[in-house]
């Protein structure tokens, strides 16, 4: 009988220690940004302030992964915001009901792809010009926040 306790008790630790180990991460990096997001009318008194907070996350295991952060404030002459739906200054705005859960941010796989379009979003509007065809910077910043979505893991 005693045996089988003991033998009970070192398979709980064997699975609480490979539970913990799996759980341990190293912040490789941490960095954050802010951009405005217009309306369709681009009227530059009304707008939402996007937070962007991104952390380089790398597992025990060796995989790494990135954990993106929304947060949003708007501008002092913004309408009055129902809170029952997204105002149109928001990224999301008009997007489908089950991107609600994701508005917070998401942790994504790190790759070539995501690495790249988590630099666009860092990128200075002003400095934008460069890789835009007719689209404003907090368009095409919106574009990849919601295409983000869509690898969320």
């Amino acid at each position: 009988m005693k045996t089988n306790n003991s033998i009970g008790k070192k398979n709980l630790l064997n699975i609480i220690y490979k539970i913990d180990k799996e759980m341990v991460t190293t912040i490789l990096s941490e960095n954050s940004t802010t951009f405005k997001s217009y309306n369709s009318e681009k009227d530059p008194e009304i707008y939402c302030d996007v937070a962007i907070s991104v952390k380089h996350l790398k597992y025990e295991d060796g995989e790494e992964f990135i954990d993106i952060a929304y947060n949003y404030g708007y501008s002092e002459g913004h309408p009055l915001i129902d809170r029952t739906k997204l105002p149109n200054t928001h990224p999301f705005y008009n997007k489908s009901s089950n991107i609600q859960e994701h508005k917070e941010g998401d942790i994504v796989k790190f790759n070539p792809m995501i690495k790249a379009m988590i630099k666009m979003l860092f990128t200075p509007d002003d400095k934008m010009d460069n890789y835009l065809g007719k689209t404003y910077p907090d368009d095409y910043k919106k574009g990849i926040m919601l295409s983000l979505l869509n690898f969320w893991d």
